[in-house]
Formats: structure tokens, sequence, C-alpha cells
């Protein structure tokens, strides 16, 4: 399996990449101007160092992923690239173009995915040159891949979940099962115990079933972000905290001690053996040792005040980015910068 959100580095090896949100202090509904700040950890999240020089500081980063000893930053501009650990990021020779928003990265053989604001598209080795992988739906908007065991799945924003097999031009329909309508949107995808999970927000999680080739509802949760530690599954909401599920599914306990009392969750990330959270609050930035028994700040070295709105990890060969914004109060239900708002 090569699904970048959910495999996780030897913790020797990790570089994890924090992109913080300054959040301002304008009150009300308004919205400050954003900025982004990029931070590192070498030490599985617990204490960062700023980097990131060459990246705009008013554009998105919606996710950063590590191929081939290559960092790649998805924005609501297209793609950078950055091949020095994440000080230096620089524009591929030909990339995904400027005016389309990338959601998401993933990487099958040599290979590098791009989910965008217009389908998916691919380039065949370094980065530096991309192309768009044709599908009925390539001018719909995809939000989040997985590839396991070579197999490509595709998370669409209110057009089900497409296959793409090894070794075939053509995407398959994978939404038997889903629920139908324009707001199925398929933010996340997590691998846990060996089974393909899809989170989506308000219509649920549901699991593959490999057998009956259909999804299957897994219990009654409502995530906006999903990411599993082995076995174990962990779901954010917004607001609303986490819950985690430790049998694929089936049942689900909250798991918020030390979070802020209903916080949002911005991101969910892994970093070795633990899994950290942004979120609003005291601490921007906070981590579970032991399985989302208790959450505890993570968050020496980054701004006060600032939280984190994406994660990335890697190996200590290479780097991991993240994405780094502001924005002022944000009155409840409304989600900005995420895909679909």
């Amino acid at each position: 399996m090569s699904y970048l959100r959910s495999h996780p580095p030897t913790p020797a090896q990790f570089f994890l990449w924090l992109l913080v949100g300054w959040f301002g202090a304008a009150g009300g509904t308004s919205f400050a101007a954003e900025t982004f700040e990029v931070y590192r950890s070498t030490d599985q999240g617990r204490t960062w160092a700023q980097v990131g020089n060459g990246l705009p500081t008013d554009v998105r980063i919606e996710a950063v992923a590590e191929v081939q000893g290559q960092w790649f930053a998805g924005t609501e501009q297209g793609l950078w690239i950055s091949g020095d650990e994440g000080r230096t990021w620089r524009r591929p020779e030909r990339g995904v173009p400027e005016r389309l928003k990338v959601y998401a990265l993933a990487t099958v053989g040599k290979r590098v995915l791009a989910a965008t604001s217009e389908g998916v598209w691919e380039s065949p080795s370094s980065g530096e040159h991309w192309s768009q992988l044709e599908a009925p739906w390539s001018q719909r908007r995809v939000l989040s891949l997985a590839v396991v065991l070579g197999r490509v799945y595709a998370g669409t924003d209110g057009h089900g979940i497409h296959l793409l097999v090894p070794g075939a031009r053509e995407w398959e329909d994978l939404s038997v099962g889903l629920p139908a309508g324009v707001q199925t949107q398929v933010f996340e995808f997590a691998v846990a115990g060996g089974q393909l999970f899809a989170a989506l927000y308000a219509r649920g999680v549901y699991r593959f079933d490999p057998a009956q080739r259909r999804w299957v509802e897994a219990g009654k949760e409502q995530p906006l972000r999903l990411v599993a530690s082995g076995s174990v599954l962990f779901a954010g909401r917004n607001p609303g905290g986490v819950a985690v599920s430790r049998d694929g599914g089936g049942h689900w306990q909250d798991a918020n001690v030390g979070l802020p009392e209903r916080a949002p969750t911005w991101c969910l990330g892994r970093a070795g053996s633990a899994v950290l959270i942004g979120t609003s609050g005291p601490s921007g930035l906070l981590r579970t040792d032991d399985e989302g028994q208790r959450w505890v700040p993570s968050d020496q070295g980054l701004p006060i005040g600032g939280e984190a709105v994406a994660l990335g990890e890697g190996t200590a060969s290479v780097l991991a980015v993240v994405i780094r914004g502001q924005r002022a109060a944000i009155p409840s239900g409304v989600l900005p910068g995420l895909p679909g708002f």
C-alpha cells in the first residue's frame, strides 16, 4: 500500500512539516487577510522550526506529500515542489495548471497523482511534467485519493468514488452502497486493519467490502477528517472533537480528554506512532500517544495563537511540508477554505 496519509515512517526517520494558520483578532464573522507559515519537526511533532522559503504567503496549501525524495505542495493555485527538505520551493516545469486547486496527493509505483478541481492529474516520475487522466468526470472536483495494492481510489465532490486498477486506462464507478446526491463529498480515505474507509462528512463513514464490491456504513459518525493508526480509526468532527473506533467502525466512542470543548478538527495526521490534531483553542496543535485516551499540546516553537490546518509526514532523508493560514473568528458551521466552500 502506498496511500501517503496513512503510511507511517519509522520514528527515527520521521520529518513532519506543519502549515499553521495565524488567526486574527477581528472578531464577529469578518475575515482577515490570510498568511501562511510552514514549520518542520524532526521529533515526531513535539518541537517545531520555521521553514518554507519560496512558497507564496497568500495561497492556501491543501495537501503535502513526499515522493522519491521530493516534496509536493498542492495549493489552491496548482503545485509546488521542493528538493531540499522543504527549505526552498518552486513550480514544476509543466505542472498542474495554476487555475486548479490540488486537494490531495498520492503515489502508485513511480507515478505521482494529484486530486484537483478538474479530475486527477499524474506525473510519470519526477513530478516535473503533469497531464490529466481521462475520465467522464474529469471536469469535476476530486477531493481525495487512496492507493491500495496498486489500485487507485478517487473520492469526488458529489460524483461518488471511482477505481483505476493496475494496467487499466478507464476508471470504474465504485459508488454502490454510498448515499446518493450531490452532497456526498468524499473528503478523506483511511486504511485500518487492512480495510479501506471513506469519510463523507455529513453523510457518514463507509467501509469498502471487496467481496460484494460495495460500500457499507461503518457506524453513525460524521467526520470531516479521518486517519488510521494501526487498526484504530480516528474521526475528526467539525465541531465536536474526535471519536475513535477499534473494531472497523462497528462502535465509536468520544476521545476528547485534553481537547477544547466541541473542538473543530481542521486536520488529522500521523507522526510515527502518534496522531496529531489541528484545532482551535489555547493550543492549535495537540497529540495523542495512547490511541486517543488523552490529548496534550504539541506546539513548542509554533506561534502563539496559531492553528494547524494541514499536516504531512515523510522520512529523514527528505522533507514534509504543510500549510499556513490566517482567519478571523469563524461562525459555527462555516468551513472556509475547505473543498466545496
